[in-house]
């Protein structure tokens, strides 16, 4: 079973992120190693609301964080195809920096949707809205963490890795088979 992996609504925050070597927007999303001359460099998050505790998952468009807690659960089940960065994370108001915190680039976009079964909106030969997602198990291939070619902001993770990822806060995982992106308009 797979489960697409989201940022929990209720432990949402403020955040600004900043990039000493902007222009990395879409690099996040493609999937792939992002080029030595190219990698992102002074990467930096400013928390704009003051928190006792912070969520091991957020996203600030286009970039998905983790905590290092995250990440060692993450690889303590074997997943091996994210590339993690370090990030700077300051609380605005007191100067404070937080735990250590990383910036995901997921390696590997599949193209994995079942466009039969699927119900979508396409806009330009894109899609734009998913009403219900099927997937194609086969175009899968056992990969454990991915986003979907058709829609990359999309993490799908599968069942183990879901299992080491509950219960961190920030984290939500709902079923892959048909999901909707409804909820994040």
């Amino acid at each position: 079973m797979y489960f697409v992996l989201e940022q929990e609504r209720e432990t949402a925050f403020m955040v600004s992120f900043e990039d000493a070597n902007p222009g990395h927007d879409l690099k996040w999303s493609m999937g792939r190693l992002i080029p030595p001359d190219e990698k992102p460099s002074g990467l930096k998050l400013t928390v704009e609301e003051v928190r006792d505790a912070y969520p091991d998952y957020f996203t600030e468009v286009p970039v998905d964080f983790c905590s290092r807690r995250m990440r060692e659960r993450l690889e303590a089940v074997g997943v091996d195809n994210i590339d993690y960065h370090p990030v700077e994370m300051v609380d605005e108001a007191t100067g404070k920096h937080i735990d250590k915190y990383f910036a995901m680039n997921v390696l590997g976009r599949i193209v994995c949707m079942d466009r039969q079964r699927s119900q979508f909106t396409e806009w330009r030969k894109r899609i734009a809205r998913i009403q219900s997602l099927v997937l194609d198990p086969a175009a899968i291939q056992g990969m454990r963490v991915f986003r979907m070619n058709e829609y990359p902001d999309v993490i799908v993770v599968d069942g183990d890795v879901a299992e080491a990822l509950r219960g961190l806060p920030g984290v939500a995982l709902r079923p892959a088979e048909g999901w909707s992106d409804a909820h994040r308009f």
